[in-house]
């Protein structure tokens, strides 16, 4: 048990979150690459980064963003982790 001025790490770390979000995300039609996009986006990471631990160029990961965005109903990314986000939370899935 935690006590009352701690925060339990676990519920915000990037990769649980991933792995809460994974069946909602591949349920509104996610590709595994645009996935792999959402999860780094997920920890904070620029499009330059995110190129890097994919090896794809910038230009890529700015078209998997922009997919990502339309099949979200969004139009930038802090959106997009906010609209992921309320719908985990309606639905239960812990954050």
């Amino acid at each position: 048990m935690l006590a009352e001025n701690q925060v339990d790490k676990s519920t915000h770390d990037p990769k649980n979150l991933t792995d809460c979000l994974l069946p909602q995300l591949a349920k509104i039609g996610f590709t595994n690459r645009e996935l792999d996009v959402f999860c780094l986006l997920l920890e904070g990471k620029s499009n330059k980064e995110i190129g890097l631990d994919l090896c794809i160029s910038e230009k890529t990961v700015e078209k998997y963003l922009t997919k990502i965005y339309s099949k979200l109903g969004v139009t930038n990314r802090t959106k997009a982790i906010c609209c992921v986000m309320r719908g985990a939370k309606s639905r239960g899935s812990p954050t």
